[in-house]
Parts: structure tokens; C-alpha cells; sequence
């Protein structure tokens, strides 16, 4: 029941709560405070009987937004921000809490991005292996490497198609798990790359088209950040290199990590080009025939005793 901004919460009669819609807040600042966003949503919605109404506890929510939060709900498509369903799991990607357990699974069926370092850049790992990736076409078509460049997507992303002297330089640590690979700039930056979902709640069932381009995140202490700001989700803890060197992102569905499919876009109007991943690649590339399938190779760097790149010694 409402009352003069205030909802009155359920029986019994003698022990009524208040809850005051002015209450509810979401600046955006970081995990925590989007988790009890949510739950506030749903006491509120819980006390005026609109539970189960995802439209109104859509409208409501908006009410409540402002600074970083309200910024990004305005780049959301339309019917993301009318639907409680779908702008729930997309706050809760965007600002994903700390992951203080490595096999807590998250909205969406993923698991957290993994954490590298408590604070701050993640430190070098001694057994990391270093090397850059190379971009595979169909027929063997050499797209050249991941690095720096325009794309359809960012200004200034991850891109195919530059030369191995531009490629960044990458590291990882295999394990039995998908893990994260490591950016390293020639600054003495890390990032990780990951993928950034443009829809939230990505599928991997067949047939489906949903897909996500490969980016940069930064470190922020235990969280990882983009600048690419679609409405899905971005995840880092994705990568596998196989013995031969192939490199596959991974989506979790009910515990089972699903391999996706990368694919190139091969209409360009700049030098570099994107280089994407896919829940069903043959789907999606029938659907846009400017797309085409592509393979990750990594490509071990020899390195001299100092650490640095044989090639550029």
C-alpha cells in the first residue's frame, strides 16, 4: 500500500515497516551499492504488490538513478530500460562485485572476472608465457595481429590486422580453467582482454547470433573496466590456449563452458579491423555477410635474458 511517498510492508498490522521510496538511490560507484539497489527495487515493489510487475519496477528504478548509473542506463536500448528483467542483469554486469569466491556463478550464468592482484595492476607472474595473437582467416588467410586500432566499434579498441612489430604483447598462465590473458604495454601497463556482450544475457544455444567484441579492461583493484559501453555484460576469465596454440573464448552456461567463435569483420573503412566472438558463428556470419569466421593463434615470443623480446633486441 502506498502512502504519501512510503510504502507500508505486509502483515501483521502491529508490526507495519515503512519504506520510503526517496530512499533508493544509485549513483553508480560500485558493486555493493548496485546489489542493495536492486534488493531496494524489490522491496519497494514487494510492498506496493508489483513483484512481479517488471515494467513498473523499471520505471521506478529510473526514478533513482543519477551520476555514473543514470549516464549509463541512458546509452541502453529501449527495451532494456523498460523491462526490469533485462535492466537488472545489465546494472548487475556493469557493476559486478568482488569476486570473493572463484566459483560463485553470476547473473547471466558466468563466473566473476578473476582477480590478479588485491589493489591496483596486476604484478608480473614469472611463469606466464608471453607472445602475441595472430589472426587466422578462412583458407589460411593471415589477418595479420591484435593490437591498436579503429574499428566499427572504438575509436581506439583491440583490432586485426596490424604488423607484428604493433601487436601487443599478451601473457598468460595456463590452467585447467578458463583463465584471463594479460595485456602488456610497453609503458609497463596491464590490462586484460576480454569481451564486452552488446545485449545483456548472451546465449550460446545454436542458432542463436548474439556476440561481443574483444577489448581492453582496466584494472581497478578487484574489478576490471571498459570503455566500450554496450549493455551486456564484460567478462575477462574466458581464454584457453590448446597445444597448438589456438585461442578460445569461453561463455558459461549451467557449468559447462561453451566455446565461441570468432569472426572477423572484413568491410572496413580503416586500416585495422574488428575482431569479434559469437554464440554461433555459422549463424551469425549467414546473417551479415560482411562478417567472416576467424581463428586466434598465439604466438609464443622468444625472449633474450634481459626479458625483452628477442625481435626487438
Amino acid at each position: 500500500m502506498f502512502n504519501g511517498g512510503e510504502y507500508i510492508c505486509g502483515p501483521p498490522r502491529d508490526a507495519l515497516v515503512t519504506f520510503s521510496v526517496e530512499d533508493i538511490a544509485f549513483r553508480g560507484r560500485d558493486g555493493h551499492e548496485c546489489e542493495e539497489f536492486v534488493q531496494a527495487i524489490h522491496k519497494a515493489a514487494y510492498a506496493a504488490g508489483k513483484l512481479r510487475d517488471d515494467a513498473w519496477m523499471a520505471d521506478l528504478a529510473v526514478t533513482c538513478l543519477s551520476g555514473k548509473a543514470l549516464r549509463y542506463y541512458d546509452g541502453l536500448e529501449p527495451e532494456v530500460k523498460r523491462d526490469w528483467s533485462l535492466l537488472r542483469p545489465a546494472l548487475v554486469a556493469r557493476y559486478s562485485p568482488p569476486d570473493d569466491d572463484e566459483d560463485e556463478v553470476q547473473a547471466g550464468g558466468y563466473r566473476m572476472l578473476q582477480v590478479l592482484a588485491p589493489t591496483g595492476p596486476s604484478s608480473p607472474r614469472l611463469k606466464a608465457r608471453i607472445g602475441r595473437i595472430k589472426v587466422i582467416g578462412a583458407n589460411s588467410t593471415d589477418y595479420g595481429y591484435l593490437g591498436n586500432g579503429k574499428t566499427c566499434h572504438e575509436a581506439n579498441g583491440i583490432a586485426a590486422g596490424v604488423s607484428a612489430p604493433e601487436a601487443i604483447r599478451v601473457g598468460y598462465v595456463p590452467a585447467n580453467k578458463p583463465y584471463e590473458i594479460e595485456i602488456r604495454r610497453s609503458d609497463g601497463r596491464c590490462e586484460a582482454l576480454g569481451v564486452r556482450w552488446l545485449r545483456p544475457s548472451p546465449s550460446a544455444r545454436i542458432g542463436c547470433t548474439d556476440f561481443a567484441a574483444i577489448t581492453a579492461f582496466n584494472y581497478e583493484g578487484v574489478y576490471r573496466s571498459s570503455k566500450l559501453k554496450w549493455s551486456g555484460p564484460g567478462y575477462t576469465r574466458i581464454w584457453k590456449v590448446m597445444a597448438d596454440g589456438t585461442v578460445y573464448p569461453h561463455l558459461e552456461e549451467r557449468g559447462s563452458y561453451i566455446p565461441l567463435h570468432c569472426i572477423f569483420h572484413q568491410a572496413s573503412e580503416h586500416k585495422t579491423h574488428a575482431i569479434d566472438v559469437a554464440a554461433d558463428g555459422g549463424a551469425f556470419v549467414a546473417k551479415h555477410s560482411d562478417w567472416t569466421l576467424a581463428k586466434l593463434l598465439f604466438e609464443p615470443i622468444v625472449q633474450n635474458p634481459e626479458g625483452r623480446p628477442a625481435d626487438e633486441a
